[in-house]
């Protein structure tokens, strides 16, 4: 039966896909012309969910991974299930009888969840702990298995969280059969490396960001991840947050008219060392690729929100910033980006100068504070919005419940996966290659290059 595309344009926020007879989309042609990815005919489906003994609407006979075909991905506790096909239930009018689909999805949403999926981190440092302190208090996944390169702190970090398994090397953890979704941890560098690496061996890949040092390597890795069909996404973890949904909400209701000025910022204080990583050209060290993709992404959200688009690409970047006297890494930097929709937006990162880490978005009927835009509630509680309506002499309180930050990443990635999606909706590939594009624009602007850059944007 012929496929039909969805989705037009990158630069709109939308990404080019394949939707099959059953309403499934695929990642043939994933990221769209402007993402610079060829579509693949007939489109490509990623791994079957990860739950012994179903049939995916594409007929894989079990849940074998794409590129391994021996071995079959795992949920913790997997016991054996009947098999029913998964149908979207919004596409039952394509086939009367489909109508079990509503039945099927009742299953899924029910059934299947009662099954954790299995994780395995690469890395050992700081994020690789909170992630793995997030994911145990995640409602839909395990942490099973950890990586190192220095087998002794693989063993002390499996036993402080919980991990069945200790591996002296990466490859062994994407060796390991009880691992059906990784989350790279690793120095930037190495992330495009492992990425690759972890879709080859058919695994699911949460990755840190950034994905890559530039967006050329950025799109090696999406790319991996396409052609063995398996999920992808990058690691911003505010875009899971209920605060985030509720900021484009705003903006997409008109409460705060039209939107005319966004000002974002993520910087931190930390004196220079010349061994440490943020200081280190090698490993990608500088604001700009550390933080700067946070009020980047922001940004584009908010831009794309207005118009009502999952997020909006900028048409022009300037910048300006100040370049460590040793070790040549941006220690403080600014941009200012240009939008199609007359938006302007004011960007700023740093790791060497303490700013004020917010985010303010400014319309013709008012603005919007965001105290704590990136690094929001990371052992759950509440935080605020703070809405300044014209003519009103205090502003409006807008209060948001939410759970552990991390945890609501991985359920996130897990609840995608579940649902059969092609992509993580809070964000999507093509929302990455965007976000990469405009990074490096502006490490352009302010002549930073990386002599890590091993596949450089000239490639």
């Amino acid at each position: 039966m012929p496929h039909r595309m969805v989705g037009p344009d990158l630069r709109a926020g939308r990404d080019w896909g394949i939707v099959d007879r059953f309403g499934v989309r695929r990642l043939g042609s994933a990221l769209g012309r402007e993402a610079g990815l060829a579509p693949a005919a007939g489109g490509q489906a990623r791994p079957p969910m990860a739950v012994s003994g179903h049939r995916t609407p594409h007929r894989t006979a079990d849940c074998r991974s794409a590129a391994n075909p021996t071995q079959r991905l795992r949920f913790h506790g997997d016991p054996v299930r009947p098999k029913l096909p998964l149908i979207k239930s919004r596409f039952v009018s394509f086939c009367p009888p489909c109508l079990l689909g509503l039945y099927i999805n009742d299953f899924r949403s029910t059934y299947l969840m009662s099954t954790k999926l299995t994780w395995g981190i690469l890395g050992t440092g700081r994020i690789a702990g909170t992630f793995a302190e997030g994911l145990a208090r995640s409602r839909t996944g395990t942490l099973v298995s950890v990586a190192s390169r220095d087998q002794g702190k693989a063993n002390a970090f499996a036993a402080k969280h919980g991990a069945a398994h200790a591996h002296g090397t990466y490859e062994a953890l994407l060796d390991d059969p009880d691992v059906a979704a990784v989350y790279i941890a690793t120095p930037h560098p190495a992330h495009v490396e492992w990425a690759e690496k972890a879709a080859a061996r058919g695994k699911h890949v949460l990755c840190e960001k950034p994905v890559g040092l530039n967006l050329v390597e950025a799109r090696a890795a999406i790319e991996a991840c396409r052609l063995t069909g398996v999920l992808f996404m990058e690691a911003y973890m505010y875009r899971c947050h209920p605060q985030t949904v509720r900021i484009a909400e705003l903006v997409r209701s008109g409460a705060l008219g039209k939107i005319g000025l966004i000002q974002g910022t993520f910087s931190f204080q930390r004196p220079y060392l010349p061994n440490h990583r943020l200081y280190d050209k090698k490993l990608g060290g500088g604001g700009i690729l550390d933080v700067g993709g946070y009020p980047v992404s922001m940004a584009r959200l908010v831009a794309g929100a207005a118009v009502n688009r999952p997020f909006l690409n900028p048409h022009h970047v300037d910048g300006a910033g100040h370049l460590h006297p040793e070790s040549g890494v941006d220690v403080y930097a600014a941009a200012t980006l240009g939008f199609a929709n007359d938006i302007v937006a004011q960007v700023s990162a740093g790791i060497d100068l303490r700013q004020e880490s917010v985010v303010r978005i400014y319309g013709s009927e008012g603005w919007l504070l965001v105290p704590e835009p990136f690094v929001v509630g990371i052992d759950g509680g509440e935080s605020s919005l703070l809405l300044h309506r014209n003519g009103s002499p205090e502003p409006e309180r807008i209060v948001v419940h939410a759970g552990p930050l991390y945890a609501m990443e991985a359920d996130a990635f897990a609840d995608a996966l579940w649902a059969g999606l092609s992509e993580v909706p809070v964000m999507s590939p093509a929302d990455t290659l965007g976000n990469m594009d405009t990074l490096d624009r502006w490490r352009a602007a302010i002549g930073l290059h990386y002599p890590g850059e091993g596949r450089s944007n000239s490639d």
